[in-house]
């Protein structure tokens, strides 16, 4: 198994152990398999020696890696390097050639838990000209396969979603009327409206001003009991909440690295902190005949 030369440090552990399973029944593909102490006990994330062939290509060779509890991963590499094809063989939306997939210690099947799993695809025009609601479709996220109904509080949990990616307003609008950006911030609220233990990024911030990008970090921050795993170019805003990154190259992990997340406190540091006028300026600088820089200290010349 591939794993970091050191233990990193897991942002989204909270202190109150694990979080119990939704109380308003089970979401997603199938009903959730294990007691809430059975799935923390096991690695969130297991791939051994995982191979997948796409149109007779090789595009990942024998990748293993693990992914604990509490761990925020970022996927780098450049384009064409098996990034998003991990992520979808990871939820079996793909065929893998040979090797095993673990998810909370089952395969993904239909013993796996995917009511814990949330996961935001990446951003394209799909929805661009549906009549359907941002808070409707933020709710039929949380429609179970055996049941076509929104499971209780389905509305309450789908705009909260909505809050803490900064759609509220939006959400009687029609999908199709929203930006690309708008569009991608709810299908993020979708997924986090499942309040699920494992939240699988595809290149979350492709259509996300700057703004958006801090605010969506900000919110995976509230987040304490969630496993990350983001696709990445760079890692941008995503640098405060970061704990590991795995870079793939020609179908292969190249670099396995721990990362300490950047301080939270002021990401953006004001343009004038508040204490400015508290602090004398400092003395001008200027370039002596030696070529030295010499600080003027107010010594007045003789007349």
């Amino acid at each position: 198994m591939s794993q970091p030369t050191d233990q990193p440090q897991r942002r989204f552990e909270s202190s109150g152990g694990a979080r119990s399973a939704p109380s308003d029944g089970p979401v997603g593909k199938g009903m959730a398999s294990h007691p809430a102490s059975d799935i923390d006990s096991q690695p969130v994330v297991q791939l051994s020696d995982l191979t997948v062939v796409r149109d007779g290509a090789t595009v990942l060779d024998q990748i293993s890696l693990t992914v604990r509890r509490g761990e925020a991963l970022a996927l780098l590499g450049a384009n064409g390097t098996g990034k998003s094809t991990l992520i979808m063989a990871l939820l079996g939306l793909i065929p893998h050639a040979s090797g095993r997939i673990a998810l909370f210690g089952q395969p993904p099947g239909p013993k796996a838990d995917w009511a814990a799993i949330g996961y935001v695809p990446q951003a394209s025009k799909a929805g661009a000209g549906v009549p359907t609601s941002a808070l409707e479709v933020v709710r039929a996220g949380l429609v179970t396969g055996r049941w076509p109904f929104p499971p209780h509080q389905a509305k309450a949990r789908a705009t909260h979603a909505l809050e803490q990616v900064g759609m509220a307003d939006q959400a009687h609008r029609p999908v199709g009327q929203l930006s690309g950006g708008q569009r991608q911030r709810v299908l993020i609220a979708r997924a986090l409206a499942r309040q699920p233990k494992l939240l699988v990024l595809d290149e979350p911030t492709a259509g996300l001003d700057h703004q958006t990008q801090h605010h969506l970090v900000a919110t995976l921050l509230d987040q304490p009991d969630i496993t990350l795993m983001v696709v990445l170019h760079d890692l941008g805003e995503f640098c405060h909440v970061l704990t590991r990154s795995i870079t793939l190259s020609e179908g292969k992990i190249l670099a396995d690295q721990v990362l300490q997340p950047a301080p939270t406190d002021h990401p953006h540091p004001p343009k004038e902190p508040p204490d400015l006028h508290h602090h004398p300026a400092p003395p001008p600088r200027r370039l002596g005949p030696d070529g030295l820089v010499h600080l003027d200290l107010g010594r007045r010349r003789a007349r």
